[in-house]
């Protein structure tokens, strides 16, 4: 077991990336919509001439939105009027995908001389923003220690004073989490059973929980062992769920979002979350469907996987759907707390705003490097925690 990290890192190190950008489209009247970008790229086969020059000079492989929930109806018409709300501009977001071994200065060039291109940046996708918790050293053996007794405890609760915060606020509240989703079906969380009964948990259901970590599209299943096709690039990992030939699989390592959501709201008697009477909105930017398959020394493992898009679209929602406050227990060591002077387009810092501009509080964990904060945490408009 002492070598199986090593491997694994080398198998990652393997991996070939493909050139990212963010791209917004300029929002001026003669501009096209950021909708018949996406659409024109899909056309078999392509067009002789695409709208944007950047295209004729280096065609990306894939074009789609970075913001997944797309705006209609009456939402759009007051975006069309107000093309300087962030929550507009955030909708003329592209995600563009090139060949890995394209040349990434002309791709940059091609972008910044369209007249339709209002900003555009590289993504460093060996740089990705990263979990609160790391996934286990696998090179290390772990004793196996006996399962806790599940006695009642409230020292976390004692401990900060959550009592007196209680007092002012009834420990009441409406919470948005972006993380890894959680275990649906835990009876410290859940507010449902199978038949539709209350059985007191803090998890709202529905458009509540959405799942972003998705190779296309999204659902409305937040479940961190959300099993998914065992296909392609998956195939190998068929087995991970106990059976081999379900032709389905699920992540092998899972809890972050579980243990993230009981901490701020767990309702049962063993171990009560800080917001006793909250509801909890999930918002799911880890996911299985794009995760990675490694054989290590004769081991399958499944390590979920990330997308910017996934990542952006779970603050977004939050930020538009009533919370009260948004955790991200997940960060993103690259940037630092001047990122949003530096580069005010880059799309989380119009998040931030928004997020300010509806005056929530956002929540950030501070990362796993004990000298630096990682960023949003690092920023001023975000609480560091941890």
């Amino acid at each position: 077991m002492k070598t199986i990290l090593t491997i694994l890192l080398i198998l990652v190190s393997q991996l070939a990336y493909a050139i990212t950008f963010h791209a917004q489209i300029s929002s001026e009247q003669n501009a096209p919509s950021a909708a018949y970008i996406v659409n024109q790229s899909l056309l078999s086969p392509p067009p002789p001439i695409f709208i944007l020059q950047a295209f004729n000079a280096i065609n990306p492989e894939e074009v789609d939105y970075l913001i997944r929930i797309r705006a209609i109806g009456n939402l759009r018409t007051i975006m069309d009027n107000n093309p300087g709300w962030e929550r507009a501009e955030l909708q003329q977001y592209l995600v563009l995908a090139y060949p890995d071994d394209a040349d990434v200065a002309a791709i940059q060039a091609s972008l910044d001389n369209d007249p339709f291109v209002a900003s555009a940046y590289q993504i460093d996708e060996t740089n990705l923003p990263t979990l609160s918790v790391p996934y286990p050293d696998m090179s290390k053996n772990y004793k196996k220690t006996p399962p806790l007794n599940r006695t009642i405890t409230t020292a976390s609760i004692n401990n900060a004073d959550i009592q007196s915060a209680w007092e002012l606020s009834e420990g009441m509240g409406y919470v948005g989490i972006a993380d890894t989703g959680l275990q649906t079906n835990h009876p410290d969380l859940r507010a449902f059973d199978g038949s539709g009964n209350y059985v007191g948990g803090n998890l709202l259901d529905g458009f509540y929980q959405i799942d972003f970590a998705k190779t296309s599209g999204i659902d409305l299943n937040v479940d961190e062992l959300e099993p998914v096709a065992a296909t392609a690039s998956l195939a190998a990992c068929d087995g991970i769920d106990g059976d081999p030939n379900d032709g389905l699989t699920v992540a092998s390592f899972v809890g972050h979002g579980t243990h993230v959501a009981g901490l701020i709201g767990a309702k049962g008697n063993t171990a009560p979350g800080i917001c006793k009477n909250c509801g909890i909105s999930m918002m799911k930017f880890y996911g299985t469907e794009l995760g990675s398959c490694f054989n290590v020394n004769g081991t399958d493992y499944l390590f979920a996987g990330f997308s910017y898009s996934a990542y952006l679209s779970g603050w977004e929602t939050l930020a538009n759907i009533g919370v009260g406050t948004i955790n991200l227990s997940a960060g993103d060591g690259s940037l630092d707390g001047d990122a949003c002077t530096t580069t005010p387009l880059l799309a989380e810092c119009l998040i931030l705003k928004l997020i300010e501009d509806n005056q929530i509080l956002f929540t950030g964990a501070a990362g796993n490097n004990r000298t630096n904060l990682q960023f949003p945490a690092s920023d001023n408009r975000t609480a560091a925690a941890g």
